[in-house]
């Protein structure tokens, strides 16, 4: 069932209830506006996959973030998504692209980088590497998934693709994970999706641009083989902004 899980996000809608006026902040103007926290009640996972519709394309050059699947592999935080307007050092933001990210480590030997790709080493949220590729997805559907690649004798590597309604796909590039005795191998249940505004281009406390985004399937295929389907999802909309909303259909 391709549309087990549809989920509408959008860009307007205080306190999770309708009003059909744009966004605006009320403690800010960066920050999260959506989550749905997804669980499986499956144990680990090799690859999550995503299948998403961009009903309409971003309208403004303000920094939008849809991010996929934030949870752990081998207990190390990660998250991958789609942005409007990604970092690239040295050069500041770019346009358009895909983003995976790892905490807990600042060595990019644990990065490998995709044909046009760039890496990033920083702090500022933690210490983190980032693989990351320009992308000029526009509206239209899209998958992506994060899958187990290749194990060495320092860790698991774990890649990223996104893939277009031709099923066009592309790859993003990969990170390695360190393996622990005391933490559990592979991608954690109990991820979330989520969006966020990162950075305004546009006058600071304007209104936010209207965006359509459905979520409308996610799955995990365990080591084993087996795939698996969410039978919670817990949804939230951030109290900081107003007319952000989200549905679960």
């Amino acid at each position: 069932m391709a549309h087990l899980f549809p989920l509408i996000m959008m860009l307007f809608v205080a306190g999770c209830s309708v009003a059909p006026t744009p966004s605006e902040p009320i403690q800010g103007v960066l920050g999260g506006l959506h989550y749905v926290w997804w669980h499986f009640y499956a144990g680990s996972f090799r690859e999550v996959t995503v299948s998403f519709t961009i009903h309409e394309d971003f309208p403004t050059r303000d920094g939008m973030y849809l991010q996929m699947y934030q949870s752990e592999i081998n207990g190390i935080p990660f998250y991958f998504g789609i942005q409007t307007r990604v970092g690239k050092p040295g050069f500041g933001l770019t346009g358009k692209g895909v983003i995976f990210s790892r905490w807990g480590t600042r060595d990019l030997t644990n990065a490998e980088v995709a044909p046009g790709g760039w890496t990033e080493s920083a702090g500022y949220e933690g210490d983190f590497i980032s693989v990351r590729k320009g992308y000029d997805w526009k509206a239209g559907k899209y998958t992506m998934r994060i899958a187990y690649v290749r194990s060495d004798t320092l860790g698991d590597w774990y890649g990223v693709w996104i893939g277009d309604e031709n099923a066009v796909e592309e790859y993003a590039g990969s990170l390695r994970f360190p393996r622990a005795p005391e933490r559990n191998p592979g991608i954690a249940d109990g991820g979330g999706t989520w969006t966020e505004i990162y950075y305004r281009e546009t006058t600071p406390g304007s209104t936010l641009p209207r965006w359509w985004v459905s979520v409308e399937a996610i799955s995990g295929v365990d080591f084993r083989g087996v795939h698996h389907r969410p039978r919670v999802a817990i949804l939230e909309c951030s109290e900081r902004f107003q007319n952000v909303n989200i549905v679960y259909d």
